[in-house]
């Protein structure tokens, strides 16, 4: 029998039986069912009418999963993408021309960054951030060319100096200005260092609870304390607020700021008192003027919509925190990672049951609610607590999880399981996330990539900045880092993801480069041999007998020009189902 995964018919009349079915309007009936042959590829459940709507739509990264559900205009707002077509709140004005402004040479864009921190809205933080970031570059400019100037009274080498620092500060400038017209980072450093902060506390075991305490008390330069870097990803004190329960609890609390829940525990009361805890994060420009010092202020509240009340910090679901003398990002962070948080180590257990299974036994993971209830709460909480016994060491919960008789299930189904796609009664087929999929084609292809900021032969799944993408990272859904949702991660398969493997650049290029054919060639491979290797390094095992039939057939039609044949097997091998999918 045929793979079942298989997608690769491995037949030299294929294309034109391809041509004479789509001009009958027959696209699912190409592929012949024979000995030898493969599995077609499922009907396409869109019709083009469909795309070209879906295309046409307002995708923002954030969507109501309630039909009209009220959305606060800040995520309104964020949600259209199109950065030449939006305006920016109270100064009108496009968004890519608003945080290209403050860049501008001269005094144009001193006067501009001043003007958007004036006028536009807190919850603009990305404009906000590009009109900080321009403005501490004029003044530094200007103190340094102030300086220069006076000292040009005195020296004529200190004039000629004053005149090469502005030449060239002027070219920067223009190119910051271009870079940001064009919605490209202008300075991505700190997302770097608190990425590679990160990537060092895990490759040497520290416990994700201390990790997530430095991190929410972290304190000093944006430079020299990585960590701090969490505090500029938004400086916004009601997002700041968001992120955290969404990444650390799993609960999207934003609803509650313009109202109570409608389909939660959380009131208004409850989201301004946690927002609480960030009103006095305190930041100041350092010698530097790309680095920012975060500190805690001592003062600053969040005053309640409704009255205006002052809000004390409190805990979602308890009671009101002791903060009098005292830093409020400590008080919460010790709570956070604490037994007396109930939602901190579910929520890191079912992040990671959601890694290896595809799906959170409260899914989508950053969705907990009422709601939405776990589908088995006893198994979410006997794990939280063994992930507390492990002293928060993920690789203690991995070993339980990949050795668990629910990991080691088939794809395959019976009649008493086959309906179940909520309970792990059987595992289930999921593709490839698409950083893990570029990896593994350079991996068995035996190329290497080149990304923007990485050395070549970098993985893709260590990209840390959101806007170094390609065309196949964007296809196969890799996340845009923009929000702190786990619905940026798109993993539904669509045409132009099979498009893109078929006969995109990306894998025609790997396989015109790949050195595994001419290496075996070399060796005095046998074809057979050859073909049995690349399925070892494909699909990790060898080829079926029938598998082999049908390929000799394509062998011996080749006769002596067995290398194409080769590259083409290889091909076929790259765009079968069982390549691209977990099973």
């Amino acid at each position: 029998m045929p793979s079942k995964y298989d997608t690769n018919p491995l037949d030299p009349e294929f294309p034109e039986k391809a041509k004479a079915a789509a001009a009958n309007g027959d696209a699912t009936q190409v592929l012949p069912q024979g000995h030898g042959q493969t599995h077609q590829f499922p009907p396409a459940a869109a019709t083009e009418e469909q795309t070209r709507r879906f295309a046409s739509a307002n995708t923002g990264p954030y969507t109501s999963p309630y039909s009209g559900q009220y959305v606060p205009a800040p995520y309104a707002a964020a949600g259209q993408l199109d950065a030449r077509k939006r305006k920016i709140a109270k100064i009108g004005i496009p968004e890519h021309i608003a945080v290209a402004l403050p860049y501008f040479p001269f005094s144009i864009g001193l006067v501009a960054g001043v003007l958007e921190l004036l006028f536009v809205p807190k919850h603009e933080t990305k404009v906000r951030f590009h009109a900080a970031q321009g403005l501490a570059a004029h003044l530094g400019i200007l103190v340094i060319t102030s300086i220069l100037g006076i000292l040009s009274d005195l020296s004529r080498g200190a004039g000629v100096g004053n005149g090469i620092f502005t030449a060239v500060t002027t070219v920067l400038l223009i190119i910051f200005t271009i870079k940001a017209w064009r919605g490209k980072p202008v300075h991505i450093a700190p997302i770097e260092d608190l990425t590679n902060w990160l990537e060092d506390k895990i490759s040497h075991d520290v416990p994700f609870d201390q990790i997530v305490r430095e991190l929410l008390e972290a304190d000093g330069g944006t430079f020299k304390s990585p960590a701090t870097n969490y505090y500029q990803v938004t400086r916004d004190t009601l997002k700041l607020a968001e992120n955290t329960a969404q990444i650390f609890m799993g609960m999207r609390i934003q609803c509650a700021q313009c109202h109570n829940h409608p389909f939660d525990r959380w009131t208004q009361d409850d989201y301004y008192g946690f927002a609480a805890f960030f009103s006095q994060v305190g930041r100041k420009q350092s010698e530097d003027p790309r680095e920012v010092i975060i500190f805690n202020s001592g003062g600053g509240e969040v005053r309640h919509p409704l009255g205006g009340r002052v809000m004390p910090p409190k805990f979602l679901g308890g009671e009101v925190a002791d903060v009098k003398g005292k830093d409020r990002r400590v008080v919460l962070a010790e709570w956070l990672a604490s037994p007396k948080n109930p939602y901190f180590a579910k929520n890191l257990s079912n992040i990671m049951w959601a890694h290896f299974f595809g799906k959170g036994i409260s899914d989508p993971v950053d969705d907990v609610r009422i709601s939405n209830p776990a589908v088995n709460p006893e198994l979410l909480e006997a794990m939280g607590q063994k992930l507390q016994e492990y002293h928060y060491d993920f690789k203690h919960l991995v070993r339980d999880i990949c050795t668990s008789r629910t990991y080691q299930l088939s794809t395959e189904t019976n009649k008493s399981n086959e309906g179940d796609d909520r309970n792990f009664a059987h595992s289930l087929v999921r593709r490839m996330r698409a950083e893990v999929l570029r990896d593994c084609l350079s991996q068995v292809t035996e190329t290497k990539d080149k990304f923007r900021g990485l050395p070549l032969g970098a993985k893709a799944v260590a990209i840390a900045d959101g806007n170094t993408s390609d065309f196949f990272l964007t296809t196969f859904g890799r996340a845009t880092r923009e929000t702190a949702c786990s619905c940026e991660v798109k993993m539904e398969p669509n045409l132009s993801q099979a498009l893109a493997l078929i006969n995109g650049n990306i894998v025609q290029n790997k396989l015109q480069s790949t050195p595994v054919i001419n290496e075996l060639l070399k060796e005095k491979k046998t074809p057979q041999e050859i073909i049995e290797t690349l399925y070892l390094k494909c699909l990790g095992r060898r080829p079926g007998s029938d598998e082999l039939y049908a390929i000799q057939t394509q062998l011996d039609a080749a006769g002596k020009d067995q290398r194409k044949a080769l590259d083409d097997i290889f091909w076929a091998l790259l765009n079968s189902q069982e390549f691209m999918f977990n099973h």
